[in-house]
Formats: C-alpha cells, sequence, structure tokens
C-alpha cells in the first residue's frame, strides 16, 4: 500500500472515529433531557470539587446530581470563569431554578432547585483551610455533609522527562492533597 492510501485511510478512520465519538456524546449529553427526575440523592449535602471544565466529570457530576434531587450541592472550582455558564446550564436543564446572589466575594450564586440548593464556590481544593471552610459551611448550614466527591485534578502534556518540578509539584499537590476532606470524620460520609 502506498504511503499516499496509508495516510488516506487513516484519514478516513479518524473521520469515522470522530463522527463516531461525536454521536456518542450527544446521545449521552442528552440522556438526563428523557430522563425522569431521579432520587437517589434526595436529602442529601454533596461538596464535589473540580467543576469548571465545560466539558469534564464534575460539572458532569454535579448536573447530574442536581438531577437526581440533592438537597445542597457545594461546588468548588479554582477557576470561576465557567460557574456562572454552569449555572445557566442546570437553569435550563431545569427550569424550576430560582437564583439568588450572596454576598460574600467567595460565592458566586446560590441555586436553588425545587427543594435543592447549589452554592458555587471559587476555591483552591488543595488548600485545606479553604475545603475545612466548606465542609464547616455545610455542617453549619445543613447539619451534615453525605458525599465529598474530590474531582479536582490537573495534569501536563509535556513527557515525564520533559516535565519542570515546579509542574511537577503542582500536580501532586493538587492531586493527592485535594484528595479527602481532612476535617471531616463523619462515618456516614461517602467519600468518592
Amino acid at each position: 500500500m502506498s504511503s499516499y492510501n496509508k495516510n488516506r485511510l487513516q484519514q478516513q478512520n479518524a473521520e469515522e472515529f470522530y463522527k463516531t465519538t461525536t454521536s456518542r456524546i450527544k446521545q449521552i449529553q442528552t440522556q438526563l433531557a428523557h430522563a425522569p427526575r431521579g432520587v437517589r440523592l434526595q436529602n442529601k449535602v454533596c461538596i464535589i470539587t473540580g467543576v469548571g471544565s465545560l466539558r469534564g466529570i464534575g460539572r458532569a457530576t454535579a448536573i447530574r446530581f442536581g438531577h437526581e434531587a440533592a438537597k445542597h450541592l457545594y461546588l468548588i472550582d479554582f477557576d470561576p470563569s465557567n460557574l456562572p455558564e454552569l449555572k445557566e446550564t442546570i437553569e435550563k436543564l431545569y427550569p424550576d431554578v430560582k437564583v439568588k446572589g450572596l454576598g460574600t466575594p467567595c460565592h458566586l450564586r446560590l441555586i436553588i432547585i425545587s427543594h435543592s440548593k447549589v452554592t458555587v464556590i471559587q476555591a483552591d481544593a488543595a488548600d485545606e483551610a479553604a475545603i475545612s471552610g466548606v465542609c464547616d459551611q455545610a455542617l453549619r448550614e445543613e447539619g451534615r455533609l453525605d458525599v465529598f466527591y474530590a474531582n479536582a485534578g490537573v495534569a501536563s502534556r509535556d513527557a515525564l522527562a520533559d516535565t519542570s518540578t515546579e509542574t511537577f509539584m503542582n500536580s501532586m499537590r493538587i492531586n493527592a492533597l485535594s484528595s479527602a476532606p481532612l476535617p471531616i470524620t463523619s462515618q456516614s460520609l461517602i467519600l468518592i
């Protein structure tokens, strides 16, 4: 097979893969639109870190937890730029959403979905004081914390040999230190 034909075959395979992948993503994205609201997390208080990526697991989890009727979601991300868009998405998916603003700078929005509440917070998930503060806030406001989903994480596109010490240490700080709410000792807490 000539190199031209080989490249063309690879391009066709890439195009087919792209079409198949795009189709599957659209199917997954519309799944909640046709599903009745669940009750798996009814009356549960949840914290999710790393919700800021527009196509990330944290964002998808936040939407799913809202769909599953969580009582109160505390959503955390280091970069606040996509948090308003997350709010808009939740409002679009669940038209019964009512929005209230909070006066403190670290709270961007309070969203109430029927009986659910979502507090969106800009914070570093590897900052023990910030995470302790959110855990304390949940315990103070709701009297409990049922789920802590430590989703925040970063990756470098550099090969390991090309990774700087600073990049490596930052990855370890975020990926290892943001893995659990250290101040929480409740036996009923679900760590994800």
